[in-house]
């Protein structure tokens, strides 16, 4: 046996009869489905992260349109101003965020360094410039960004993803988002930051 081998008896599969292990290593999707439980958050099948996506709207339309899911790396703008916004400005700004995200994760960089790689689109191609030999222009980023969204959502269209697929569960739209009251909630009152919901 090498090193690297687990024993026979310390296997998974040896001391786990029911499977509930392995379900769990699959994600949050198929850990539901089997419970039918009620309040499984996820969006195509992708656990969302620790997020009220009532409350970062942008972030809710992201994961919802994005082929990712509710990758947290797919759109994420906790602190944009939704107030008054309507809903063409949310997802303006959620593709906008989308499209430095993607181009962020084509690259290696961290979506946490935004603050420094979405300002600093010259000092990304000029570091890959030097690098590589390459003679990129700064519009190389959203390029790729849009690129890298467009091949998502081909993949997803081919693996059977429809529109039907771009919801939030159930329970974010039936459950109130406390403190708010449901007529000061703006996804169980039809309306999405104080703007119409545009349908």
């Amino acid at each position: 046996m090498s090193r690297f081998e687990i024993p026979p008896k310390q296997r998974p599969e040896r001391r786990i009869s029911s499977g509930s292990c392995l379900r769990c290593a699959q994600g949050t999707a198929r850990v539901g489905e089997p419970y039918q439980a009620a309040r499984v958050p996820v969006i195509k099948k992708q656990g969302i992260s620790a997020y009220d996506l009532r409350v970062i709207e942008v972030t809710g339309i992201s994961m919802m349109v994005t082929a990712q899911g509710a990758g947290h790396t797919t759109g994420n703008l906790p602190t944009y101003k939704c107030t008054d916004k309507t809903t063409e400005e949310l997802v303006e700004a959620s593709l906008e965020s989308q499209i430095a995200c993607a181009a962020a994760d084509s690259l290696g960089l961290c979506i946490f360094g935004r603050s420094v790689t979405s300002e600093s689109a010259d000092l990304i191609v000029t570091a890959l410039n030097d690098a590589h030999g390459t003679d990129l222009e700064p519009s190389f980023i959203e390029t790729l960004g849009r690129e890298a969204l467009r091949m998502e959502w081909e993949f997803n269209r081919q693996a059977g993803f429809t529109e039907e697929d771009d919801e939030l569960p159930a329970f974010f739209y039936s459950e109130a988002l406390i403190p708010r009251s449901a007529d000061n909630d703006p996804w169980r009152s039809g309306r999405r930051c104080g703007g119409p919901t545009g349908g």
